[in-house]
């Protein structure tokens, strides 16, 4: 997804890194509320990843990034 608005910038992020609580939670805040202006993204639905796997499997790497096969190369099945 791609999203541009000129209310926020990467200099906004950068600030979020600051020690100043009250300061990072005011930023929060106005992010927060041009997000919900905007509604850059609607989630329709969500979808809980519930795999499984046999103990004799060895390799399997959860990853939110990629099916649960994604390094299928590195699975091995013990006796």
């Amino acid at each position: 997804m791609r999203y541009l608005n000129e209310e926020l910038s990467y200099e906004m992020i950068d600030y979020l890194y600051d020690m100043d609580e009250e300061y990072r939670q005011e930023l929060l805040c106005q992010i927060a509320e041009v997000l919900d202006q905007d509604v850059p993204q609607l989630m329709l639905f969500s979808v809980t990843d519930a795999t499984i796997y046999s103990l004799r499997l060895t390799g399997p790497q959860a990853t939110v990034n990629d099916i649960v096969t994604w390094n299928i190369a590195d699975w091995t099945v013990d006796e």
